[in-house]
């Protein structure tokens, strides 16, 4: 430690580069996992199965009867259709989505619930108007309740109404459906059940929970990658200060290692020492760095991050993230950028501990 405080200077600039690509590295790892972690608690609440129908590639309406043909299938419990779609609001000059949900009769049919985006956004409290208009419906809601920002990633953009009013707006007649939502029990006999619609309608797109689960994943991880390969020339230009810094030795330094030397040391003892200080150094910088990276995701919201991990809406969901991190996440940090700064810093320790004692103390 008193060698490290002997030698600031050369050490604070390593240990802040460090820093900063822990924090870069940490901050993509952190959106990853947490991101992660909300869509894997979102999948569980999702329908086993999403029927929807294509015709030329587009998607279709769906009508009654095949929702009762699904209905006859073997270890399906429920067949429910759902009514939603995209809604242009000139207020917010972008699209939300509206959702039709069945409501009990003493539920006033003129009540909203809406996303935490879109109460932001227009100002929006319990108990105001929000009028919405479309080329087939025009009307006027009350807003009776603010989704939570807890659940922003989902519903950020969305627009909870009675599913009468979402057939109006949204010009879907009545008895027609968006997709369907398929409840099928035990989960070993989904894809049995997909593969057997898939095969009652030829024009079906069947989605697996499971499958779309897996999807979102690989997605936030191919983001990830992405957003760590750009990152590689900011680690390798920190490895290259690393070397640079430290293999030139200051007169100061030959001469306290021939000291040692000259008392007794072994070079294998000066090299030890010296890696204990490269070790030293990179936990400074690493714990700083997780600290900075803590800051920017679960603080800041990603702010340096986000529209590479989301996309660039113009309603774009706010990282509203908790979270969720675990000892491997922190162990692949640690192997990514520590363990190639203590390779890079193993060389010149070497190369210290070598001295000859004599040449050391004699100097230049």
């Amino acid at each position: 430690m008193g060698a490290l405080g002997r030698r600031a200077s050369r050490n604070a600039a390593i240990v802040v580069g460090l820093a900063f690509a822990v924090s870069l590295f940490g901050s993509a790892l952190f959106v990853v996992e947490s991101l992660r972690a909300i869509h894997r608690r979102a999948s569980r609440e999702a329908p086993t199965l999403v029927v929807s129908r294509l015709e030329g590639g587009r998607p279709a309406l769906l009508g009654p009867e095949e929702g009762d043909a699904i209905r006859e299938l073997l270890g399906v419990r429920a067949v429910e259709p759902r009514v939603w779609g995209y809604v242009y609001l000139g207020a917010l000059e972008g699209n939300v989505v509206v959702y039709g949900e069945t409501r009990t009769a003493d539920v006033p049919r003129d009540r909203v619930t809406v996303g935490p985006g879109v109460a932001r956004l227009l100002g929006l409290r319990v108990g105001d108007r929000l009028a919405v208009s479309t080329p087939s419906h025009q009307a006027v809601y009350r807003v009776a309740e603010i989704l939570p920002p807890s659940t922003a990633l989902v519903s950020y953009d969305a627009l909870l109404v009675d599913v009468r009013e979402a057939h109006l707006l949204l010009a879907i007649p009545e008895g027609r459906a968006t997709d369907l939502a398929v409840d099928v029990f035990p989960p070993e006999e989904v894809p049995v059940v997909a593969e057997e619609i898939g095969q009652r309608m030829p024009t079906a797109r069947v989605l697996q929970r499971d499958d779309l689960a897996r999807l979102y994943e690989l997605t936030f991880d191919a983001r990830g990658g992405v957003l760590g390969a750009l990152l590689l020339p900011a680690l390798a230009a920190l490895l290259l200060l690393a070397w640079e810094r430290l293999s030139g030795l200051s007169l100061e330094e030959r001469r306290e290692i021939g000291v040692l030397k000259a008392v007794g040391w072994a070079t294998e003892d000066v090299l030890a020492v010296r890696m204990i200080e490269a070790g030293l150094i990179a936990l400074f910088g690493t714990v700083i760095g997780l600290l900075l990276a803590y800051l920017h995701v679960y603080v800041f919201e990603a702010a340096l991050l986000s529209r590479v991990m989301l996309g660039w809406s113009s309603l774009r969901t706010p990282l509203a993230l908790a979270p969720a991190t675990d000892v491997s996440t922190l162990a692949a940090l640690v192997a990514l950028v520590v363990v190639p700064f203590t390779a890079v810093s193993a060389f010149p320790a070497w190369r210290a501990a070598s001295i000859d004692p004599d040449r050391a103390l004699r100097g230049p």
